[in-house]
């Protein structure tokens, strides 16, 4: 006796089930990536601190680079003192008053307390960028 299934197959669908799983997954990873961004544009090497905050993701980010003629920028666009300063005393653009202090460890102790200062002025909480210190070796303990 020879037995005949009578379910008929769609290969039209099978089509589109690996199509749907990498739409699925770029939309995953464009949704969830640029949340995730904090880092400005600009190159700078952050002093290391063993404190640790909260993050703060909605902040206004200025960036301080070291050198001979040090650079400041604000949301990634350079500016001067002035023009911070004005910038500073414009109501923020996503209503929160943080400011990220991303300043290099060679960048003057001086110019990096004026523009907290500046931000200290115009109402900001100010919170200075640092990473995380090396990791210690460990050493071994005689028994």
């Amino acid at each position: 006796m020879k037995l005949e299934s009578q379910l008929q197959l769609s290969p039209r669908l099978m089509h589109m089930v690996p199509f749907l799983g990498v739409v699925l997954l770029l939309l995953t990873f464009f949704l969830l990536g640029s949340s995730m961004v904090l880092q400005s544009g600009v190159r700078v090497r952050l002093p290391a601190s063993s404190s640790l905050l909260e993050p703060m993701p909605k902040a206004q980010v200025i960036t301080l680079s070291a050198g001979r003629q040090p650079q400041i920028h604000f949301n990634d666009r350079p500016v001067s003192l002035v023009a911070l300063k004005s910038a500073l005393a414009q109501p923020p653009r996503n209503g929160t008053r943080q400011v990220l202090v991303r300043a290099d460890e060679l960048a003057a102790h001086g110019l990096v307390m004026r523009v907290c200062q500046l931000a200290l002025d115009a109402g900001y909480e100010v919170v200075q960028a640092t990473t995380s210190p090396p990791s210690a070796p460990a050493t071994a303990t005689a028994p």
